[in-house]
């Protein structure tokens, strides 16, 4: 077998150094269109700051106010750092594509659904 030889590299034309979240649109299935939401690395750390170690997540929202807050758990119970969000679709006014600021208020990590507008 020969050496492999490599000559050119990936690398990323958009720096995102804030803690954030992103939302992405799942392969269409035929059904309702599914989402999925991710927490950067940054947004971790912020997560794993508040709790000091972040088995998974409890995601919560509200039919008052746009902000959907991102509660740290020791156990495995709630969601992992990529996540379905189909049913924050549902019910907030979020666009996929565009990376939601995190920021830390008490015990949870919080973004605004309405940040784009």
């Amino acid at each position: 077998m020969t050496t492999l030889k490599f000559n050119k590299s990936l690398s990323t034309k958009r720096l995102c150094k804030d803690a954030g979240i992103i939302f992405r649109r799942l392969a269409d299935t035929g059904n309702e269109p599914r989402y999925q939401g991710s927490v950067n690395k940054n947004g971790a750390d912020l997560i794993n700051s508040i709790y000091g170690y972040c088995a998974s997540l409890n995601i919560s929202f509200s039919d008052e106010h746009p902000m959907i807050g991102f509660k740290p758990l020791a156990s495995d119970s709630g969601v992992m750092l990529v996540f379905g969000a189909t049913n924050l679709f549902k019910s907030l006014n979020l666009v996929t594509g565009k990376y939601y600021n995190l920021e830390k208020i008490g015990e949870y990590a919080v973004i605004d659904s309405d940040e784009h507008n």
